[in-house]
């Protein structure tokens, strides 16, 4: 399968581009920065790194045209609705060619917004306020082939970008706040078990149009279980202090509640299963000495 990938170099976009190669697929990646480590080391594996800018259409259009799949793992931190809107109008212009790819859209339990489900699935309702919860009713009504991934939180693999990665920092740097409601539950997905689940949507295409998927591990724990895990790790055993969600990363500040994920619909359709690590059994493995932590 052609495959062109949006956020090549970030996180999540990484572990997918190496994947697909390993598995025989053709990829070519977007970056800003093509010269980067990341991307040499991309290139090492096997994938055609491009530089580009998902704000400037102009910059992948050609990509686009050429590519059997369009996997879409990155927002645009600046113009993040008009972005991918602009990334649909493109996608609809190749449509009424007679030619477009079919768009595997990341969003994230995010779109539920501030709900209360005790657990939720993909006939949970979403946000209809949530900018992603809009642009993804936009494309079920564009009549774009499409697949939604709404990952649940990430960590693995070198985690830069993950809160958890930031959790484990703060830790070692003897920084113990954890941010809102203390008895919250959140499932988590680890990177490599998430790159698996877009490998399975690209290679079975054809039965998933108009799906989404939710995907995390069997493995749902207390944020601030978590939290006092990463400080155990590098042997803090004082208390941790509480603090209001408003001072939290905006970002975090939806996830303030039980986000408790059910995946059985991707076990289901795409033969998918968690193997990677739980993020508890993760943290506990972590050298506690040690000044950096080798995955997160």
């Amino acid at each position: 399968m052609d495959v062109f990938l949006t956020g090549a170099t970030g996180y999540i976009g990484e572990a997918v581009a190496e994947l697909l190669v390993a598995r025989g697929h053709t990829v070519v990646g977007l970056t800003r920065d093509p010269r980067s480590s990341r991307a040499s080391a991309l290139e090492d594996a096997g994938v055609r790194v491009v530089a580009g800018d998902v704000g400037d259409p102009g910059s992948y259009r050609a990509r686009l045209a050429a590519a059997e799949v369009v996997i879409h793992t990155v927002a645009d931190g600046r113009r993040p609705v008009e972005s991918d809107e602009q990334l649909f109008a493109e996608l609809l212009a190749l449509r009424a060619a007679g030619r477009a790819p079919h768009l595997v859209y990341t969003t994230g339990c995010s779109v539920y917004g501030a709900h209360c489900h005790p657990l939720l699935d993909e006939s949970t309702p979403t946000d209809p306020d949530h900018p992603r919860a809009r642009l993804e009713a936009q494309l079920a009504t564009s009549r774009l082939a499409h697949t939604i991934v709404r990952p649940a939180l990430v960590f693995g693999g070198h985690g830069r970008s993950s809160l958890l990665g930031r959790w484990l920092d703060e830790a070692r740097d003897g920084v113990a706040v954890f941010y809102g409601d203390a008895r919250k539950v959140w499932s988590w997905v680890h990177v490599d078990d998430l790159a698996r689940g877009y490998a399975a949507i690209v290679e079975r295409l054809a039965e998933l149009d108009g799906e989404a998927f939710l995907l995390a591990d069997d493995a749902p724990v207390a944020a601030l279980e978590t939290y006092e895990a990463c400080q155990r790790a590098f042997g803090r055993t004082g208390p941790v202090t509480h603090a209001p969600i408003s001072e939290e990363a905006p970002v975090y500040q939806v996830f303030d509640r039980h986000e408790i994920v059910d995946s059985r619909k991707a076990q289901r359709l795409l033969g998918w299963t968690p193997r990677a690590t739980s993020v508890m059994e993760l943290v506990a493995a972590l050298p506690g000495r040690t000044a950096t932590h080798p995955e997160l």
